[in-house]
């Protein structure tokens, strides 16, 4: 099974819709969601790659019976979780959304390696002033 990821903003963006239900639909809905949610994030997980390429890398799940999708690409053996999406919304704004945060996760990981780097060789300085 594959490793899988969300980005920060899915978790915002998943809460924010179940709030909305919770206000404009009935008590408990938003939970509902939530649970529709997270059943559907361990789908993708286990069968992922069954889900066609809709744009670029990304695939994409609906997340039913709710209007909304679940963006998501491989990177290498990681699936990461990118979007989630109220499907009437614009797709022009869901592409630019989806490249937004995939340079926005590309830019993270590149500051954790390179932190990783500095304090490897601070770590190794600090060895070698001690002798």
């Amino acid at each position: 099974m594959n490793e899988l990821r969300l980005l920060p903003a899915v978790f915002d963006d998943a809460a924010e819709a179940a709030r909305w239900y919770d206000e404009e639909g009935y008590p408990g809905l938003g939970d509902r969601f939530l649970a529709d949610f997270y059943s559907y994030v361990a789908h993708v997980q286990r069968h992922g790659r069954s889900y066609m390429k809709v744009y670029k890398d990304f695939r994409r799940v609906l997340l039913r019976p709710f209007p909304y999708a679940l963006y998501y690409r491989y990177h290498h053996k990681l699936i990461v979780v990118s979007l989630v999406f109220h499907t009437s919304r614009n797709a022009e704004h869901i592409e630019k959304n989806a490249y937004e945060k995939r340079e926005n996760w590309r830019r993270r990981i590149a500051i954790i390696l390179v932190s990783r780097q500095v304090s490897s060789k601070l770590a190794v300085s600090n060895r070698t002033s001690i002798i």
